[in-house]
């Protein structure tokens, strides 16, 4: 037994060794030695992330069978330009990063179909990027972009382009040439205008441009007929954009702070949308042709001035989400009494001050967000405890009002039934003495 915990310790103690001599070792050494392995094995895949690299060894240029590399999270501020002889490359990861730049033998990556390179500080796009004629998907999010260049049009097969959080002013006319592209991200940029070739792109479906500077669309934009999800939230447009009434495909339509005060009747078109945002704009009144969505799930009406629900609302029949904070509802509207599938209720900060009992009828109901109302029924401290707690109270005040009715009934029924009594013995009485008076009558007569 003495020599078996003999051994033992020898081989913790050589295994404790080898952990340390593993942890001196540097994030380049460990890249070396990976990229050895790799050329070794004629490995397809490598993965140097969380290295700590600040450069990628020279050597990555040995391993010419690579068809995927990953070296994300690491402090790359360069790339060698040995990366230009991994010829059979489709897949490179270099997010999250320090690049300023990518190197023109990029130009020789011919086969690579996915480059993601967000989260790095890259200024520029070079020249050469127009080689890469396989990409299918290119994401340059999260870095400090001030022009995308003419080149990319040449990306013919391009099917999905990240370039949100950046500093673009605009979208280069050359990006009409991208006729596969299916989803373009350009949100949170200083984007004013829109290039009439956008008009092209007729096989996109999701386009987000949130946070951007536009004040109006190109009438190409119109031509966008498969767009099924577009974004254009936190643009000054100021009205609702007429060339959206062409596209009535649309099944996701985000227009949350666009500076509109109107709703036009127009909306109805829309017949294939679910969900629809028109939150933290100036609107006043909900036109009744909003009741003709009737695929609609979810309905954001949040921060606005809206007093009341046209009936119509009540035809929508699928509505599973309902927003509508920050308004001027005096009372929890009755049209939403009857939307039994509804699974969310916003009606935070306004100026209710009762919860209806017909709220639990919603069976669906899950969650109700009701702080910021001076409510007074239910009291504050059922608020307090969330969703369970307001519906648990509602019931047992619709019980207990059930029960007032029934009781206020029955008492009814019998106070009725006592005055039913007391007339037929009334005229029972006035009844009887008729007849007493009738024959005292007729005996005086026949005397």
């Amino acid at each position: 037994m003495r020599k078996l915990c003999y051994l033992l310790c020898i081989w913790i103690m050589l295994c404790g060794v080898s952990f340390s001599q593993d942890e001196e070792k540097s994030g380049y050494e460990i890249a070396l030695e990976r990229i050895e392995e790799a050329r070794q094995s004629n490995a397809k895949l490598l993965n140097l992330s969380r290295l700590q690299l600040t450069e990628l060894p020279p050597e990555i240029g040995q391993l010419t069978q690579l068809e995927s590399l990953t070296a994300i999270t690491n402090q790359l501020s360069i790339l060698p330009p040995e990366i230009g002889n991994l010829s059979n490359l489709i897949n490179l990861r270099l997010s999250e990063n320090n690049l300023e730049s990518l190197p023109s033998a990029i130009k020789h990556l011919t086969k690579l179909k996915y480059l993601e390179v967000y989260s790095n500080n890259l200024t520029t796009i070079p020249h050469e990027i127009s080689n890469l004629t396989q990409l299918r998907e290119l994401n340059l999010n999260g870095n400090l972009i001030t022009t995308l260049p003419s080149d990319i049009g040449q990306l013919n097969n391009l099917v999905t382009l990240f370039v949100r959080h950046n500093q673009l002013t605009d979208l280069p006319d050359e990006i009409g040439n991208l006729t596969n592209l299916t989803a373009l991200y350009a949100m949170s940029n200083q984007i004013d205008n829109l290039p009439s070739t956008i008009g092209n792109l007729t096989n996109l479906t999701v386009l987000s441009l949130h946070n951007n500077r536009l004040t109006t669309l190109p009438e190409e934009f119109s031509n966008l007929q498969q767009l099924r999800d577009l974004d254009l939230s936190h643009n000054p447009l100021r009205e609702f954009p007429p060339q959206l009434f062409e596209i009535v495909y649309l099944q996701y339509l985000k227009l949350y702070n666009i500076e509109i005060s109107t709703l036009p009747k127009d909306v109805e078109v829309f017949k294939h949308l679910r969900a629809l945002n028109l939150g933290q704009n100036d609107l006043q009144i909900v036109p009744d042709e909003i009741g003709n969505l009737h695929s609609l799930g979810s309905l954001s009406l949040a921060g606005n001035r809206i007093g009341h629900l046209p009936d119509s609302i009540t035809d929508l029949e699928q509505l599973h989400s309902l927003f509508l904070r920050e308004n001027q509802f005096k009372e929890t509207p009755d049209q939403i009494l009857t939307l039994y599938n509804l699974e969310f209720l916003g009606i935070q900060d306004n100026q209710i001050q009762t919860l209806p009992i017909e709220l639990t009828n919603l069976t669906w109901l899950d969650r109700i967000e009701v702080t910021g109302n001076p409510l007074t029924d239910p009291p504050p401290e059922i608020i307090e405890q969330g969703t369970a707690a307001i519906l648990e109270y509602l019931r047992d005040k619709a019980q207990r009002e059930d029960h007032q009715r029934r009781t206020t009934l029955a008492t009814g029924g019998a106070g009725f039934g006592l005055l039913i009594a007391t007339l037929l013995g009334l005229r029972w009485r006035g009844h009887r003495m008729g007849r007493k008076s009738k024959r005292k009558n007729d005996t005086i007569y026949h005397a």
